[in-house]
């Protein structure tokens, strides 16, 4: 029996990273997560990044999120989030958002 539907199970794919820097003056570490997840029509990603050294801390969400019209498949409409710290730089908290069209 052949079956002409497409597989819809969601998959979310996870990406990661970590490290340690160590240096006579400064110690500390950074990590990165990542999940994504793409259909045909449909696009999803939120990323982490965050570091650490000494009294010094960065930290960086995003998350963006695309749709393709049904009717006008060419056409894609998006929208992102992003929320940035960093103490180095004395940026307490900064955040960005942001929506369009695609073609």
């Amino acid at each position: 029996m052949l079956s002409a539907q497409k597989d819809t199970t969601l998959t979310w794919k996870h990406y990661t990273r970590g490290g340690i820097a160590n240096t006579a003056s400064n110690n500390g570490g950074f990590a990165y997560y990542r999940i994504n997840r793409q259909t045909d029509n449909t696009y999803r990603d939120l990323r982490v990044f965050s570091y650490s050294l000494k009294n010094d801390s960065f930290i960086y969400i995003r998350y963006k999120t695309s749709d393709k019209y049904s009717s006008y498949p060419f056409f894609y409409r998006y929208t992102t989030t992003s929320y940035r710290k960093n103490t180095l730089a004395n940026v307490d908290l900064q955040y960005h958002f942001n929506q369009g069209l695609g073609y």
